[in-house]
């Protein structure tokens, strides 16, 4: 007889309930082993949805899987436009996006843009130094309106005797590519009318059919002439403010509309500016070309405050490298477009060969980008340094620009 043995001894399970008690235990330890394999398999944490947030990122991707912004390598080939910020909705302040009208290569087409972790990545963005993981939607891969970046147009109209010739078709290339725009994208739009030195007519942000209502009042110069909508009145009385320009001048609508314009949060602001003069200041800085060159000690703009685009009708003749332009006086009127990221065109004196549906502009906005990034705390206080980075794998296609005092507040 072995001694000090101990003998182990399976319990006999005679309660019912116990038994009942011991399958149903089981059978979740089965339940949660397999939900745990399917959450592995298809990359989703158990964890809660602010853990995830930071793990993943709130964007899908963390920002420790982003490169840093790489060397271009030469010269830019492109011009990236400014851009909108605003945080997502419904994303617990998690998400920013960084709104971008279209962007076209050296071949004019219209690039669609990749990012981090994409195998045809091309687009980069670090802010303060640091690589952020950004995800892009294109406008043509989403068919809703909603979905797709938003933009407030603002059509800067000189209406002096100059342009007497050009005026009704002006306005009806308005008419006729606003009807079609706000069809396919969310477009809202404005105007602004000078007359040699001064703000003599203005409609704020509003829909497509209150514009069509403002410029048929009149026909020929008198359509951007005097002021429409519910705020009329206000806009007149903010005008007086604006005339002291030294003839027409495409700087004074801009910043008339800057300063009094409603501008909805999130949509890319977009100028289209329509004139066949120089940019004329009469010495004053603040209607100058140069207050939307970084660059210059004139600088008052900043990245949220829009692009602008430029047609230029060459009535009298400009040309760029023999006419005697001069700084606060007579000026480029295509340098507004140079230094904010728009485009530029050149028509003759009737814009006979011009079509709003034809030209870069309407490109630009059906062409837009929404980036995603993830937002972090620190990001929501001071001002910022925004760096984006374009670069085909080829580096056929290669551009850069560096944004200061960027906010992301709400």
């Amino acid at each position: 007889m072995e001694k000090n043995m101990i003998k182990l001894v399976q319990p006999q399970i005679t309660d019912l309930k116990y038994r009942k008690k011991l399958l149903k235990d089981k059978v979740m330890r089965v339940k949660n082993f397999w939900l745990g394999i399917f959450l592995t398999v298809m990359g989703i944490s158990s964890c809660s949805k602010d853990e995830a947030s930071y793990e993943t990122g709130a964007i899908g991707i963390a920002d420790e899987e982003a490169q840093s912004n790489p060397s271009i390598g030469g010269t830019p080939n492109i011009s990236i436009p400014n851009f909108q910020t605003f945080i997502e909705e419904g994303s617990d302040n998690k998400v920013l996006r960084l709104s971008l009208t279209g962007i076209q290569t050296p071949d004019k087409d219209w690039m669609k843009l990749y990012g981090t972790n994409h195998a045809e990545q091309n687009v980069w963005v670090e802010i303060d130094g640091k690589p952020k993981a950004v995800t892009v939607v294109n406008a043509d891969e989403v068919a809703s309106r909603a979905s797709k970046a938003k933009a407030d147009v603002v059509f800067l109209v000189d209406n002096s005797g100059s342009m007497g010739q050009e005026a009704n078709t002006v306005a009806r290339e308005i008419l006729d590519w606003s009807a079609k725009i706000s069809q396919v994208m969310d477009v809202q739009f404005g105007c602004v009318g000078i007359d040699h030195s001064f703000v003599n007519g203005a409609l704020n942000i509003t829909d497509v059919e209150t514009l069509h209502t403002y410029l048929e009042r009149s026909t020929g110069r008198g359509r951007t002439v005097g002021f429409g909508g519910p705020d009329k009145n206000e806009l007149e009385a903010a005008a007086q403010q604006y005339r002291t320009a030294g003839g027409e001048c495409g700087g004074i609508m801009l910043h008339f509309a800057d300063e009094n314009f409603a501008f909805r949060q999130g949509a890319n602001r977009i100028y289209v500016h329509f004139t066949d003069e120089p940019n004329q200041p009469g010495g004053h800085a603040e209607w100058s070309v140069e207050t939307v060159n970084p660059e210059s000690e004139y600088y008052n703009w900043n990245v949220n405050k829009g692009t602008i685009h430029t047609i230029f009708s060459d009535l009298n003749g400009y040309p760029e490298e023999t006419y005697r332009w001069r700084d606060l006086y007579e000026e480029k009127p295509w340098l507004f477009s140079i230094y904010t990221g728009g485009t530029n065109i050149r028509t003759d004196a009737s814009f006979t060969d011009v079509s709003l549906n034809d030209l870069p502009v309407t490109g630009a906005i059906t062409n837009s980008y929404i980036l995603r990034l993830n937002l972090t705390e620190d990001m929501l206080s001071g001002t910022h340094t925004v760096k984006i980075t374009i670069l085909t794998k080829d580096g056929a296609v290669k551009g850069e620009q560096i944004y200061e005092n960027v906010t992301f507040g709400a």
